[in-house]
């Protein structure tokens, strides 16, 4: 059977292995789904999650505000009640679905097997887990970006208008999901403009009206979307931008080291553990895998290649904070680098050994091996993503009702005020002043 007019046959053994790994995936995902929220999450609860739905419909509040996320997670939490799985639910549907589409949309490569390799990856990659048991918008970002690159390269490939409608639609969630869709929109506005310049001019009877017809369709359909969406809110999202882009004088020593790019890079490398060392070798097979998928697919690699950069710059331009999260869309897309790239190494290195002599090696064994090892190294981090709590309000606040006498009062300072107050309501006093951290006479004072 064919997955799509055009696409290469899906044969019995892949799709068995891809119904597989969805179930891997969702399993990975559902482990340890209810643990305690951690404070973004709470922040999404507490600040737009419980407003009411006119409310909710005009408020941005902040950039923790991931507006198609949220009404999301309202109606599930309306159903289910504020559990934590329940308020992450969205999350980790999104992120099996997103495991679905990158291998719809990178097999378009021409490696369907690299594809089916870097999917069971994602499935038990801690990122993608950590990202999926998130109550927040990224992997729905990852998901429509993935679908609206998938649609831009059928459009460009086809040129039927159902694909600049898909893309339309994709392109305005995934902006609903999360703002920082704008970067890999973008880029892929400027792949096209490659395309027109490069490609499209050349085949016989297209006039420029012609060729920019489905654009206008695909990016104009999807910012009319957006506008609309968002025009409710459109003045706290102004107000919210220009008070993160303030200028780094003026903010703390933690915020100005955020929009550091040299702090993202550590941050990123920290992440993996003991396999930050091995970091270099995977940007090196990443490196030979997007050099062969841009010769198969540019209109699907392109885009990433220009938004890794875009990115960067266009965050330091505005002062933006420059954290790790706004790459987690290239996940799909570097994973299947790395696993295209070790797959070329692995036969490149089986041929010259056989040509020597020395010893006769299967390929695809050799593959086979590299693909275990390289599954085999996600686990212990997968692992990690278990063993602990995000942030142990929870514990905490066991804790203290555990050990605290009938005369101990407790108090909360910083950012466990929004636990314990906001989203617990225990009205315990927030600490303001040196006052305020008195010990009563008969008792105890408990700081969370």
């Amino acid at each position: 059977m064919r997955t799509d007019a055009g696409d290469p046959p899906l044969e019995a053994r892949e799709g068995q292995a891809i119904v597989a790994i969805v179930f891997l995936a969702l399993a990975a995902r559902l482990i340890n789904l209810n643990a305690g929220l951690w404070y973004d999450e709470i922040l999404t609860l507490t600040q737009s999650v419980r407003l009411p739905a006119a409310e909710l419909a005009t408020t941005y509040g902040s950039l923790n505000n991931h507006v198609l996320y949220t009404w999301l997670a309202k109606g599930a939490t309306a159903i289910f009640g504020e559990e934590p799985w329940a308020l992450r639910t969205p999350a980790a549907l999104f992120g099996v679905a997103s495991i679905c589409a990158a291998w719809l949309a990178f097999r378009e490569t021409g490696y369907r097997w690299a594809a089916v390799g870097a999917a069971a990856l994602l499935a038990i990659s801690y990122h993608h887990v950590w990202f999926s048991q998130n109550a927040r918008g990224y992997t729905g970002l990852l998901l429509f970006t993935t679908l609206a690159g998938l649609a831009l390269h059928r459009a460009l490939k086809t040129d039927q208008r159902r694909y600049w409608i898909h893309y339309a639609a994709f392109f305005a969630a995934a902006m609903l999901v999360h703002l920082s869709a704008a970067f890999l929109l973008l880029a892929q506005g400027l792949t096209l403009l490659i395309h027109g310049a490069f490609v499209a001019r050349r085949k016989p009877g297209v006039t420029l009206w012609r060729w920019l017809s489905g654009p206008l369709i695909g990016f104009g359909g999807g910012t009319l979307i957006v506008l609309a969406a968002f025009s409710p809110m459109i003045g706290g999202m102004i107000a919210e931008f220009a008070d993160v882009a303030g200028p780094p004088e003026a903010a703390a020593a933690g915020v100005v080291e955020w929009k550091s790019p040299f702090w993202t890079i550590v941050e990123s490398l920290k992440s993996f553990g003991a396999l930050g060392y091995a970091v270099p070798l995977a940007l090196g097979f990443a490196t030979i895998g997007a050099g062969r998928m841009l010769r198969t697919a540019p209109w699907i690699v392109a885009p990433y290649l220009i938004q890794i950069p875009l990115t960067l710059i266009v965050l330091l331009a505005l002062s933006m904070r420059v954290w790790p999260r706004y790459y987690f869309i290239d996940i799909a897309f570097l994973m299947t680098a790395v696993v295209v790239g070790a797959f070329a190494f692995a036969e490149f290195f089986a041929r010259r050994a056989n040509a020597a002599g020395f010893v006769k090696i299967n390929p695809t064994a050799l593959k086979a091996a590299g693909f275990a090892v390289m599954a085999a190294a996600s686990v212990p981090l997968l692992v990690r993503n278990y063993k602990e709590p995000k942030q142990d309000f929870d514990g905490a606040r066991a804790f203290i009702e555990s050990e605290r006498g009938g005369a101990d009062r407790v108090a909360t300072l910083g950012l466990a005020t929004v636990y314990f107050n906001d989203f617990r309501r225990l009205g315990w006093p927030q600490v303001a002043t040196p006052a305020d951290l008195a010990p009563p006479t008969d008792g105890r004072l408990w700081v969370v």
